[in-house]
Formats: C-alpha cells, sequence, structure tokens
C-alpha cells in the first residue's frame, strides 16, 4: 500500500502514530474481508471490490479472467480477457460509440484549485 508520490501528496498532513496503527489496521481488516473466501474452490465469481461502476456490474467468471488472448495496443502487445467484448458492454455499454459532446466529461482530477492556486495533475 505505497502511496504513489504525485503533487497531490503536499496537501497532506503526516499521520500520527496512533493514526498510523489504525490506517495499518483497516488496511489488514479490508484485505481479510477481501480475502476470506480465496480457499474455497466451489466458488466461481470474483467482483472487483474496489468499483466505481453498480455491484453487478464487475461480477465476472474466473473462466472470463483466466481465458486471455494477446491484442495489439498501441506499440504492443497485452494479454487481455478473451471475453473482453461482453466484458466491457456490461460495465460500459456500447463502449465503441462515443457519448455525445455534451456529455464527454473529465472523470479524473486533471486541475486542483486550492486557495486560490492553480495545479495540473
Amino acid at each position: 500500500y505505497n502511496v504513489i508520490d504525485n503533487p497531490m501528496r503536499k496537501f497532506q498532513n503526516p499521520l500520527s502514530d496512533e493514526q498510523l496503527v489504525t490506517s495499518e489496521d483497516f488496511k489488514k481488516q479490508r484485505d481479510d474481508i477481501m480475502t476470506m473466501y480465496n480457499d474455497k474452490p466451489a466458488l466461481m465469481n470474483v467482483k472487483n471490490l474496489a468499483s466505481q461502476y453498480g455491484y453487478d456490474k464487475e461480477i465476472l467468471t474466473l473462466d472470463q479472467l483466466s481465458d486471455v488472448v494477446e491484442l495489439p495496443f498501441e506499440d504492443t502487445v497485452i494479454r487481455v480477457p478473451a471475453d473482453y467484448d461482453a466484458i466491457l458492454t456490461r460495465i460500459y455499454g456500447d463502449y465503441m460509440q462515443l457519448p455525445p459532446e455534451n456529455a464527454r466529461t473529465e472523470k479524473h482530477i486533471v486541475r486542483l484549485i486550492l486557495n486560490n492556486q492553480e495545479f495540473e495533475l
């Protein structure tokens, strides 16, 4: 759980020893919850617990994750789930169709204004 060094870090106050212990305990509890069924081979589905999308959109079968194909991407070849079209369609709908121009918005922070100072991220 290393925090990636980024411009936002300069605004972060260091944690007290007590907060750090609490934070580490929380991470341990979270890991325990997320891995509590790892030893159950009969379970055939997995879920992205950190998803920003609706709960049912990112429940995948183990086969969907383990069956992969290699596809070109820019100047490299990457391994992707063989069932990528069904996965992307379930999450995004018609992912090959651009949304209307007025619905095209940034989904991540690219600019921060704090105390009348602007930061490009």
